[in-house]
């Protein structure tokens, strides 16, 4: 997306998708750029959900290496961007609702 590329340049570096082992957990992978997502198993694909993939996207547009971030993987700069993500391409009333149930960011409401 337009909004997106101009907004945090790494949109440009493309992300590679892996199936990955277990079910628990999806994960960003920053030295390859890729988000690994477990497969869809006995009828759940929780991991294919829109705010699962862009939650993983979120850590794909950090422009801080992991190595050099201070905020920690969730922090303030972190949150901002998995809202932009959420209020864009889910809608505005998706980033409210995150934001009602505690989510915040360096910009907005703190809880």
């Amino acid at each position: 997306l337009d909004w997106v590329r101009a907004r945090w340049p790494r949109a440009a570096v493309p992300v590679r998708i892996r199936a990955r082992a277990g079910n628990a957990a999806a994960h960003y992978e920053n030295d390859c750029a890729t988000i690994a997502l477990p497969e869809h198993r006995s009828n759940t694909a929780w991991a294919f959900r829109e705010m699962v993939v862009l939650h993983e996207l979120s850590h794909h547009l950090d422009p801080l290496d992991p190595e050099e971030a201070t905020e920690g993987a969730h922090g303030p700069a972190f949150v901002d961007r998995f809202l932009a993500l959420i209020g864009g391409i889910i809608g505005p009333e998706a980033a409210f609702v995150l934001q009602a149930a505690g989510i915040s960011t360096a910009t907005g409401p703190q809880r």
